[in-house]
């Protein structure tokens, strides 16, 4: 979708007059729903009477009912689903999924109050948001002769985030989707984490300067920000022209133009981990533009960029340098060490373990790999249903929660774009 100053963002279904974003309103969903009551009554329905206990049979109207609540909930089920992809039946994904896909907006009226006024005074302001979105939505206004997009997050949601969490615990465990055994409370602590950094307007305006100083590459660009007109609820950026990646039109680019934008966006990631210590964990393609004038990718979203330690950074350089080389032994040395580090309870059988990274990682290896190949992420999802039928995990390893999520997102975007590229070439020179 073109950023034209009046339309909408695609996914974009419904206006709202308002949201339910107070305490007690999440509390009386939970209620309504049984999220967590009775686990006594659930205990010997198989999973789709436990799914259509606790989601009803009616999905959208679910999902509608979280829509109308916005907030971490819905951020926090995206991230767990990085971890239950493969634990998770199909019902479950396909209700996570209409999550991702769905974002109601909110009427001008309740959205203007949360603009401080000696801010509105400086703006002219145009009251039909460009995006919405889980946290907060997107305005479009003029500051002095300038254009410029106003990020702005809706009341109440910072408060919400512990429930909110709970709301989502107590959804998985009644779904007796996940090992009894497997303890997600890493995990969840930090999803909580990121959730308050994202929040967190203040940081992100700071992070995306950073952004801006640090990166240097020819076809990317990083708007600038405007920390005269933001605060703790506004984020005011550089409006720039463009297409998001995930519309339609993008699709339509000739290929030689989308393997262009992949490799920019291939090339971007290893900057931030072997470069900047600086990962933006997000890679949706709704958080990216595509200048066509200008041949730019442009970055519109800092909010879930995260620094890591230095022995952290150095295990996960040392790990694709093993999947590089195909060295087992390299993979397996910086496996354990980063199990002990995470202090995460791990049984895996490290044969099937090895041939699911190895071949999980061969775009890294190949000089043309076809991205869009549907056989290779078909054998992917076959082989992890392999190694996690045939591992014990306790406790998940959670440092690295927020990479795999920027690689995951990363492999979908290089899919999206139908790319074929040297990765090989690219990812050597960093190594070297």
């Amino acid at each position: 979708m073109s950023y034209n100053g009046n339309a909408v963002e695609e996914l974009v279904i419904k206006k709202l007059k308002k949201l339910n974003t107070s305490l007690v309103s999440r509390q009386f969903f939970a209620l309504k729903k049984g999220i967590g009551l009775a686990p006594s009554l659930f205990r010997n329905l198989p999973a789709e009477e436990l799914i259509l206990k606790v989601i009803g049979k009616n999905h959208e109207k679910f999902v509608e009912d979280i829509n109308m609540m916005k907030g971490s909930f819905v951020k926090a089920a995206q991230m767990l689903s990085l971890y239950g992809e493969h634990f998770l039946p199909s019902e479950v994904r396909d209700f996570i999924s209409q999550l991702q896909s769905q974002g109601h907006y909110l009427d001008w009226e309740q959205m203007s109050p949360l603009i401080h006024q000696d801010i509105q005074n400086k703006l002219e302001i145009s009251e039909s948001p460009l995006a919405a979105a889980s946290i907060g939505q997107v305005h479009r206004a003029r500051y002095s002769d300038k254009e410029v997009v106003l990020k702005i997050q809706y009341r109440g949601i910072r408060d919400a985030i512990d429930l909110d969490l709970k709301l989502l615990k107590f959804l998985i465990s009644s779904l007796k989707v996940l090992p009894k055994k497997i303890n997600l409370d890493p995990i969840y602590q930090e999803i909580r984490e990121n959730l308050i950094m994202e929040m967190d307007y203040k940081r992100e305006l700071s992070v995306q300067q950073k952004f801006k100083e640090l990166l240097d590459e020819p076809g990317i660009y990083v708007p600038k920000v405007y920390p005269e007109i933001s605060d703790n609820m506004v984020l005011a950026s550089e409006f720039c022209q463009g297409t998001l990646l995930s519309s339609q039109q993008v699709r339509k680019l000739d290929q030689d133009i989308k393997n262009s934008i992949a490799i920019r966006i291939f090339k971007l990631f290893f900057y931030e981990l072997f470069h900047f210590n600086l990962i933006q964990t997000d890679a949706h393609p709704g958080n990216y533009l595509y200048d066509k004038d200008k041949d730019r990718l442009v970055i519109i979203d800092f909010g879930s960029v995260r620094g890591f330690d230095e022995q952290a950074i150095n295990h996960y350089q040392r790990m694709i340098k093993s999947f590089y080389h195909g060295s087992k032994d390299d993979f397996l040395q910086v496996f354990h060490e980063m199990i002990e580090m995470n202090k995460s309870e791990v049984e895996i059988n490290e044969d099937e373990l090895w041939e699911y990274c190895f071949f999980i990682t061969k775009p890294i290896r190949e000089n043309n790999f076809d991205w869009a190949s549907t056989e290779h992420a078909n054998k992917v999802f076959e082989l992890a249903q392999r190694t996690l039928k045939n591992s014990k995990v306790k406790t998940p390893p959670n440092q690295f929660l927020f990479i795999d999520r920027k690689v995951v997102g990363l492999f979908f975007l290089m899919k999206t774009l139908d790319a074929k590229f040297n990765a090989r070439e690219i990812v050597g020179e960093f190594l070297n």
